[in-house]
């Protein structure tokens, strides 16, 4: 079963900032999945980062409701490839007036 490398965008969060007048409306992430099809890898990326969004932290700071997901890129690769980057985290935006 291969490898996928899926760059999700999410948006329609509300997280106020701390060093911005302006709330933090949405992200950028990237998953490493293991699925069968692009369709599949597609799903459980968007499982993984919606689980992380409904407890824990980000939940609590979320003002606004659970992030819309689009897939942005997605790509094929190889365990070995993917062993040498950390697929976590994310890259905020700013609302932008």
């Amino acid at each position: 079963m291969p490898y996928f490398k899926v760059m999700l965008e999410g948006n329609g969060i509300d997280i106020p900032s701390e060093e911005n007048e302006h709330s933090i409306t949405g992200f950028f992430t990237t998953r490493l999945v293991r699925a069968s099809t692009t369709e599949e890898a597609e799903e459980k990326a968007k499982t993984m980062i919606l689980t992380e969004w409904t407890s824990g932290e980000y939940a609590r700071a979320n003002k606004g409701s659970l992030p819309s997901l689009t897939v942005s890129s997605m790509e094929k690769t190889t365990f070995i490839k993917s062993f040498k980057s950390k697929y976590s985290g994310y890259s905020f935006y700013l609302h932008d007036e």
